[in-house]
């Protein structure tokens, strides 16, 4: 009875034909601007602010409806049951009651907007992460063709980029997050392995022509989530799309992110970011097949959009790596490939002078001129506009490497690590400065790490196979380029890697099997002892190539050796005026410039070249104590300084330290501390545990087919 009296009182008042209008007219605008707000792309709160104005309204409109009237005389009071049937005059009561019902309204919808807006950056119970580190994963494609990874990869690259320009973020590169696509992997062992306390994870599909993408900010330790949002657009809107999530996540983070920084690098044609991205999935990818596919894609991006900066960047980089090189997959003269690669660098520049990838690929391509300062003012600007950039710390890490700027170097290397721990290029170069510091057991952890990382790949095989050949250990050294060349047949420097172990140990015959007799006489000729026949060849080499300077200096030092020891010195100081303009270096041995101040008695020149070498040991001394190719040079310099007790001890360290070359036995340069009885002591030493590898690699050989069984 309780029910339907109020019911009747509803109708009698107007209340339902006020309400019921009220709410279906706010169902529809939270419809509506549940569309217009993503397509206008209006911060996430707009909606909640609308919702929340729609709701604190209902209980004023609801006062209204039930005490007031409208008629022809303005707002009345809606008279009672008991009093007569007209509208009454509004009481201060009623007045005051309606502004104590909107004062309420509007105190509550402000309270509720801020907590639910700060729910929404950080949901409760979410840890605040301080000095964010950040792993962008590769969003999850769910198309039913699976034909969207391209674009999956490409919104994860972007979004790095684009935050990566914030100097307090620290962004994991692609090629360490792409490693976890497509698979369970929890986020607590992502970021323990990426090194990261954030995770942003998503997934994209498409509906016809609409994109619907979704974005999820973990925290990596409690898997907890802080922040998600999803995305409905239309397929030309997606330019765009990775700017609003990157504003999404930056505000989740308490910061934000301006459109300034990234609206230069936008295109208004949807056809020129596909290809654009297409483009870079297939750079990615990194064979000769796919960089000329991405070449094809970038000049389609630029035929869409003629002023779209990253695509012309894109294309430098493709052109580049289609360069003919060892570091390359094309065969494009390089100096063409590297001219046009600068064209295109600086059509980026002129469109976009803020563009971090333009200075680092610039930075490449003067450090293929020669140009070092240049190159490295280059990285180092890209740095400063993206300190998040993987790419540039570990060419500036090889750049310095090749200036001699070991320390600064091997600091941008461990600052590379940190954006890219498995990125095989950093864990290779990381394995090698290990095991060049005498950091043996390091390095074998991270050349393992890798090796379980990429199974199918011979990066961590040939790590751990050069790590074990700097400490004397031949034959697993061998064990390992083997792996290493079983994952890739074809790879030269597998083969003669390998096949050099072979000659160390005078197996000559195994490094036959893999070598061409008629490219290796010479080396095949000394390790089966016939050094008769390796001076003869290389005699005619020198007079079948009389203009050929490196060729007459391979023979000089043979002829030192093991022919004429004053004809090879004579040989060699015929080349003092020639040899350095071949630009010939070789960092192991200090090549030419040890050689050249050993053909010369005491004297200036000899002391110009010897310098060039004490130079190089100055530059490399922190690596002196634990290089046996080092503390070799060493030896050597000082004994052409005269310095015998100073030679025999950095020879003896160099023995202790893993050299095992037996030529040492016929270098002329340490003929005067060799009879040292110290000296005997530790090459007795040496070469029995020079034996005892040749056992070990003589079996090696039979079981892999290089030799017969006896």
């Amino acid at each position: 009875m309780v029910v339907k009296n109020l019911f009747s009182e509803l109708r009698r008042r107007g209340v339902i034909t006020v309400m019921a209008p009220y709410t279906v007219t706010a169902w529809l605008l939270v419809q509506v601007g549940s569309i217009l707000v993503p397509a206008f792309t209006l911060p996430p709160w707009t909606l909640t602010l609308l919702i929340i104005i729609l709701c604190a309204g209902f209980p004023v409109a609801l006062y209204i409806a039930w005490f007031f009237d409208w008629t022809a005389q303005g707002l009345r009071r809606t008279p009672k049951v008991s009093e007569e049937q007209l509208p009454q005059p509004l009481a201060t009561r009623h007045w005051l009651g309606l502004s104590l019902i909107s004062v309420a309204a509007i105190a509550l919808s402000i309270v509720s907007f801020q907590a639910l807006h700060q729910r929404q950056l950080l949901p409760d119970n979410a840890p605040v992460i301080e000095d964010t580190t950040l792993a962008i994963m590769v969003f999850r494609d769910l198309s039913q063709d699976q034909s969207l990874g391209y674009m999956a990869e490409g919104l994860a690259e972007e979004l790095i980029v684009n935050l990566g320009q914030q100097t307090h973020l620290q962004l994991t590169a692609l090629s360490s997050t792409r490693q976890f696509r497509n698979n369970t992997t929890p986020p607590d062992e992502i970021g323990r392995k990426l090194g990261v306390n954030g995770i942003l994870e998503g997934s994209v599909r498409a509906e016809g022509s609409k994109l619907i993408v979704t974005a999820t900010l973990l925290d990596a330790q409690s898997g907890k989530t802080r922040w998600s949002q999803k995305y409905q657009r239309q397929l030309k809107d997606l330019s765009r799309l990775q700017m609003e999530i990157a504003r999404g996540i930056s505000n989740a983070l308490g910061d934000s992110v301006t459109e300034d920084k990234t609206s230069a690098n936008a295109t208004g044609a949807a056809d020129a970011y596909l290809m654009y991205l297409r483009g870079r999935h297939a750079l990615r990818e990194r064979t000769v097949e796919s960089i000329k596919q991405a070449r094809k894609y970038f000049e389609q991006a630029l035929a869409f959009d003629e002023e779209y900066a990253p695509a012309y960047v894109g294309l430098a980089q493709a052109l580049r790596q289609l360069a003919r090189g060892a570091t390359s997959f094309g065969d494009m003269d390089p100096d063409i490939a590297n001219q046009l690669a600068r064209q295109q660098v600086e059509n980026a520049l002129m469109r976009d002078p803020t563009l971090a990838e333009s200075y680092a690929v610039l930075g490449e391509l003067e450090k293929m001129r020669g140009q070092q300062d240049i190159a490295l003012a280059n990285y180092n600007k890209a740095i400063n506009l993206n300190p998040s950039f993987a790419d540039a710390y570990i060419w500036r890490y090889l750049l310095l490497k090749q200036m001699g700027r070991y320390p600064d170097a091997v600091a941008s290397l461990e600052k590379a690590y940190a954006l890219d721990p498995l990125s095989t290029v950093v864990l290779i170069n990381r394995g090698t400065v290990q095991y060049r510091a005498g950091e043996y057991d390091a390095a074998q952890r991270t050349f393992t790490d890798m090796i379980a990382q990429y199974p199918d790949s011979p990066m961590g095989y040939r790590g751990m196979a050069a790590a074990f050949y700097v400490q004397g250990r031949l034959s697993d050294s061998a064990e390992y380029w083997h792996r290493a060349l079983l994952l890739s047949p074809q790879s030269e420097q597998y083969t003669e890697s390998l096949a050099n172990l072979f000659l160390e140990a005078g197996l000559a015959q195994a490094a036959a099997s893999l070598l061409d007799p008629n490219d290796y006489a010479v080396n095949l000729a000394i390790a089966a002892g016939n050094y008769e026949l390796a001076l003869n060849t290389m005699r005619a080499d020198v007079a079948a190539y009389p203009d050929e300077p490196l060729v007459k200096f391979e023979a000089a030092w043979y002829e030192s050796m093991w022919g004429e020891r004053e004809r090879g010195k004579e040989m060699l100081r015929e080349l003092d005026s020639s040899i350095e303009q071949t630009g010939y270096f070789d960092p192991v041995w200090c090549n030419p410039a040890i050689l050249m101040a050993y053909a010369f008695d005491p004297s200036e020149r000899r002391q110009y070249w010897l310098s060039q070498c004490e130079d190089f040991v100055q530059s490399r001394n922190y690596l002196s104590q634990h290089s046996s190719e080092l503390q070799y040079l060493q030896a050597r310099i000082a004994a052409l300084k005269g310095q015998e007790q100073q030679a025999a001890d950095a020879l003896i360290r160099a023995l202790e330290l893993g050299w095992r070359s037996d030529w040492v036995l016929y270098d002329p340069i340490l003929q005067s501390i060799l009879p040292r009885a110290d000296v005997q002591t530790a090459l007795e030493q040496m070469q029995v545990a020079l034996q005892a590898e040749k056992q070990k690699l003589t079996q090696l050989a039979v079981r892999w087919g290089y030799l017969s069984a006896p």
